[in-house]
This record gives structure tokens, sequence and C-alpha cells, in this order.
């Protein structure tokens, strides 16, 4: 419906917005960049990937079944959706798994245990 989607649309932007300013507070408390990177690193890659993954995820679900089409007179934008989405997925792996990025967050930045490890 469109008060559903209207409603997505604005969840959507509050989060990137708030990643956004999260980013920025971080970014300033690094003087004239002198520190080295640390563990709230793992704020900005989690955030933006999972974001991104977000914002992907809901513009390929606007359309309809010509999101998924590459090529042709009915695909959009050339299939712009569908590599967006796909190269989403990849991008919480290549940015460090979201699971790893939480465990960093969780033990860094916020001091609690380490997680035990499980038997195989």
């Amino acid at each position: 419906s469109r008060a559903a989607s209207d409603e997505r649309i604005s969840l959507v932007i509050d989060h990137e917005q708030h990643v956004r300013e999260k980013e920025e507070r971080i970014a300033m408390s690094n003087d004239n960049n002198t520190k080295k990177p640390g563990p709230e690193g793992s704020l900005d890659k989690l955030g933006w990937s999972e974001t991104f993954q977000d914002i992907c995820r809901f513009a390929f679900s606007l359309g309809g079944p010509e999101r998924i089409l590459r090529s042709g007179s009915l695909s959009v934008e050339e299939g712009l959706f569908q590599r967006n989405y796909l190269y989403s997925r990849g991008r919480t792996i290549a940015a460090g798994t979201s699971e790893v990025q939480r465990n960093i967050i969780a033990e860094r930045v916020l001091g609690l245990p380490r997680e035990e490890k499980r038997k195989r």
C-alpha cells in the first residue's frame, strides 16, 4: 500500500541520517586525523553496509518482476536495482561480516566480555 511504502521510505531515510550523524561525530572526535583508526570504525562499517542493504532491498521491492530483468525493453535501468541489491549483500561481507563487526563493537567499544568459542 501507499501508506506502508511512505512509512518505509521515512524509516530508511531516518536510519540513513542517523548513521551519517554518528559517522560525523566519530570523525569530529578525531582531531585533524591524528588518532589511529580504532574499533569505532566497526560502527561505520556495520551502519553503512546494513543501511545500504536496506535501501537497496526497499528500492528493489518497489517494482514488479521487471526489477529482476537485466536487459530488454522491460528492464529498469538495465538491471540497476538488481545489481545494487546483490552488491549490497556482498558489501556486508567485504566490509567484514556484520557478525564480526558486532563482536568488535561489543568487546572493544562497549567493553563486554568475549564470546565463548563454541565446541565443534
